[in-house]
C-alpha cells in the first residue's frame, strides 16, 4: 500500500501536466478551426459574389446580342473596305498613312 502511495504521487502530478497539456493543445487547435472557418466563410462570400457578377455580365451580352439582331446589326466588313484593305495591303505608305482609318470606319 505504501508502495502506491508513494507511486500515486508521482502520477498525478503527471496526468495533472498532461491534461492541463491537452486543454492547451484543444484551444489551441479550436483557434486554428475558428481560423479556417473565417476564412472559409470569406471565400465563399468572394465566390459568390463573383457569380452575381458573372450572371449580371451573361445577361448583359445577352441583352446586347438581341439588340444588334433587333437592329440587324452585323459587324463586317462591306466590299468598298474589303477591296481597299486589298489595295493597301500593296502600298505601304498608303496603308501606313490612311488604311487604319479606311479600313475601321464605314
Amino acid at each position: 500500500m505504501d508502495c502506491m502511495k508513494a507511486i500515486g504521487v508521482p502520477f498525478g502530478i503527471m496526468e495533472q501536466s498532461f491534461l492541463e497539456n491537452l486543454e492547451r493543445k484543444v484551444m489551441d487547435f479550436d483557434k486554428e478551426l475558428k481560423k479556417i472557418w473565417l476564412a472559409l466563410d470569406d471565400r465563399v462570400k468572394r465566390t459568390d459574389a463573383l457569380e452575381k457578377q458573372r450572371d449580371e455580365l451573361r445577361d448583359s451580352v445577352a441583352y446586347l446580342k438581341s439588340q444588334s439582331m433587333r437592329n440587324n446589326f452585323i459587324p463586317m466588313y462591306n466590299s468598298i473596305n474589303v477591296d481597299l484593305f486589298d489595295i493597301l495591303e500593296n502600298d505601304l505608305f498608303l496603308y501606313d498613312s490612311l488604311g487604319s482609318v479606311l479600313i475601321c470606319g464605314d
